[in-house]
């Protein structure tokens, strides 16, 4: 497969696919020839609060959408996350997808 570079679209989509800040160095001439590939968005699966409201994030063949989460007990008692979990996100998905729901 070929080499390509993708840009992390925002601080977001970094923190949620656990990148680490100290890996982080300066590309070269050669890493910035590369053909670009498909930017990345916040990880698929994350667990994100905006608004006092609970979205999955998720991603169909139109890209990247927040699925509310509901009810609770789906959140906390079925799917064993709890609020420490999740991400205080300022670039929620556009696109809203249907209920995640258990």
């Amino acid at each position: 497969s070929q080499m390509v570079k993708r840009w992390i679209i925002n601080p977001d989509a970094f923190v949620t696919n656990n990148f680490d800040w100290n890996k982080v160095k300066t590309g070269t001439t050669q890493d910035l020839a590369l053909p670009d590939g498909t930017g990345v968005d916040l990880r698929q699966g994350n667990m994100l609060i905006s608004g006092g409201n609970i979205y999955l994030v998720d991603y169909d063949s139109d890209g990247i959408t927040k699925r509310p989460v509901g009810p609770w007990e789906c959140f906390a008692d079925r799917w064993h996350y709890t609020y420490r979990d999740l991400y205080q996100s300022g670039a929620l998905p556009a696109r809203t997808g249907s209920f995640a729901t258990c």
